[in-house]
C-alpha cells in the first residue's frame, strides 16, 4: 500500500514538472529577456523561472523546490518541512497556481 502511494506522489509530482517545463518554456517564448547570444534557451528559462520563484513566500517557494524540483514524495517534504502532509498539498496547489499566474498563463 505505501509502495503503491510512494508511487503515485512521484507521477503526480513528474506531471507537475513537466507541467512547469511548458509554462515556463511558453513564457520564455512570449517574455523576450536580453541574453547573451553564448546562452540557449534553457538560461532564460532558468531566468524566468527564478523572477517568478522569487516572488512566492518561503513556505510556498520551500514546498515547490522539495516536491516538483527534488521529487521528495508529499510525505517526506511534510516531514522535512514538518506540516502536515495536507499543508503540502496545499501549498504546492497555491504555489503551482501562483506561478502560472506569475508566467501568464492562469489567466
Amino acid at each position: 500500500m505505501m509502495a503503491r502511494q510512494v508511487s503515485i506522489d512521484f507521477f503526480r509530482a513528474e506531471t507537475r514538472r513537466r507541467e512547469l517545463e511548458v509554462d515556463l518554456e511558453q513564457a520564455a517564448a512570449a517574455e523576450p529577456v536580453a541574453v547573451p547570444e553564448r546562452c540557449g534557451a534553457e538560461a532564460v528559462s532558468d531566468e524566468v523561472l527564478n523572477r517568478a520563484m522569487g516572488r512566492l513566500t518561503p513556505s510556498l517557494r520551500e514546498t515547490v523546490e522539495l516536491v516538483v524540483f527534488q521529487n521528495l514524495p508529499y510525505a517526506e517534504a511534510a516531514e522535512v518541512l514538518g506540516v502536515p502532509l495536507g499543508t503540502v498539498k496545499s501549498r504546492l496547489f497555491n504555489a503551482l497556481r501562483k506561478l502560472k499566474d506569475y508566467l501568464g498563463h492562469g489567466r
